[in-house]
């Protein structure tokens, strides 16, 4: 029987009421709010690591699973591309010379 019943809008529009303007400037807005997430994350945060990292005279080792940045001699290194270290390579000083990582494909 409740379905006989008239029930509360749901407050979700018809879509012949949905206005594209409208959503593609939502869109737009949803971009430029997670670029700027992304921006502030890489100069704020990663900037406030680099400047920690560079008090600190003590070398960290590095091990599998840790983020690391892709150096990019062409961008700022705040462009670079973050990278997962999956396997490391020891030299024959038994000193780590070589990583193999992961890489996201970042724009």
């Amino acid at each position: 029987m409740t379905f006989l019943q008239e029930l509360s809008s749901s407050g979700i529009p018809y879509i012949d009421s949905v206005d594209s303007k409208l959503l593609n400037r939502r869109a737009k807005y949803r971009q430029r709010i997670r670029d700027n997430l992304r921006n502030r994350f890489r100069r704020e945060y990663l900037g406030q690591l680099r400047q920690h990292a560079l008090k600190i005279d003590v070398f960290q080792k590095l091990r599998v699973g840790d983020v690391v940045f892709v150096e990019d001699i062409n961008k700022r290194h705040i462009h670079w591309p973050p990278a997962k270290i999956i396997e490391i390579f020891p030299g024959r000083d038994n000193v780590d010379r070589l990583s193999k990582v992961k890489c996201v494909h970042v724009k």
